[in-house]
């Protein structure tokens, strides 16, 4: 399921739901920004500022949604028992140890399975949607505080949210740039790739953790800003056309190519409102015909084509003559949407 998020901000909504109305002016006000109001956006390293100066001087991690104020250094006493151990997967179940000792309010739960390490957090005692967006905020915190321990080695492999959160669950993640699913769980959960657990922790002081965090978020969000210009300054359609014409007919190997991700290079495409298949089988099907007007042997064109052997071809000959008009366009003659 593709993420329900595409821009590289953070509502002021979204703010104003963890913390309340008037609390979130005066974030802005503590922070020295001006308020822009709350249907508007806001970057992710503006959004960091604020929370993290919501702490520094107010003395407690508190927030509209909990029942009670979290003290001062609660976080940084969990991330100074996962700086104990010796590698990644330990160190997270030394983290969700302590975090039922300290933060009783967030169930932390990590698990080995087929599909990789899962990491996940509830709130099962804050009311929904809004539960769901701390436990983003909040296991958007942990992740950095993990690559930073790590040294940015683990990787993700997806993300899952609630199918029931809020239309702006999943803004913090979309820096991830990885696939999202839904699901009917309440949690937010992020599944690393399996040999992630064995990752070995750098022997940093914990006491940093704030600052390193941070600039980890920093390069996040300028990887999704520049995301975001390749979007809208270059027309994915020619690159990939581009990269067929230089005998590339892979999605992932475009997709590296071009500097993005598959799940992004599909977005990108979506946008313009086309998908990679149907860009594929239009650079197939003119350049079929031309190799037939060469007399090229079957499998050679199918070589040439992509295909893995000539029955491949022969079918796809089958489909076109199905479905395409008697003289189909060539590719210069497609129109390209808007």
């Amino acid at each position: 399921m593709p993420c329900r998020v595409r821009k590289p901000s953070f509502p002021v909504r979204y703010l104003i739901d963890l913390v309340g109305p008037e609390a979130a002016q005066g974030l802005f006000t503590l922070s020295a920004l001006e308020w822009p109001g709350p249907e508007a956006s806001i970057s992710f390293e503006q959004t960091w500022t604020l929370l993290n100066n919501n702490i520094r001087f107010k003395q407690d991690e508190t927030h509209s949604l909990a029942s009670r104020p979290h003290r001062s250094g609660t976080f940084e006493v969990l991330a100074s028992s996962m700086s104990q151990a010796d590698d990644f997967g330990d160190g997270l179940r030394r983290f969700q140890l302590a975090s039922k000792l300290l933060n009783s309010e967030i169930l932390l739960q990590i698990e080995m399975t087929r599909s990789g390490l899962r990491l996940s957090v509830t709130c099962p005692f804050m009311s929904q949607p809004s539960g769901a967006l701390y436990s983003e905020l909040w296991i958007m915190v942990l992740h950095c505080l993990c690559l930073w321990l790590t040294g940015e080695v683990i990787h993700v492999r997806w993300i899952e949210l609630p199918r029931s959160g809020a239309a702006d669950l999943g803004t913090m993640l979309a820096l991830l740039d990885k696939p999202i699913r839904l699901s009917s769980s309440e949690a937010v959960v992020i599944v690393y790739a399996a040999e992630a657990a064995v990752a070995k922790l750098l022997p940093r002081k914990i006491q940093h953790y704030e600052s390193e965090a941070e600039a980890i978020y920093r390069r996040l969000s300028k990887a999704a800003r520049t995301q975001d210009r390749l979007a809208s300054d270059q027309d994915f359609v020619d690159l990939v056309r581009r990269a067929f014409d230089t005998g590339q007919t892979h999605q992932s190997s475009i997709a590296r190519h071009l500097g993005v991700s598959a799940a992004s290079l599909r977005r990108h495409l979506s946008f313009r409102g086309t998908t990679f298949r149907s860009l594929l089988e239009a650079h197939r099907l003119c350049q079929d015909q031309a190799l037939s007007a060469a007399h090229v042997l079957s499998d050679e064109a199918a070589r040439l084509l992509g295909y893995s052997d000539s029955r491949s071809l022969r079918r796809a000959r089958q489909r076109w003559r199905s479905q395409a008009p008697l003289n189909p366009p060539s590719m210069s003659e497609i129109v390209r949407p808007d």
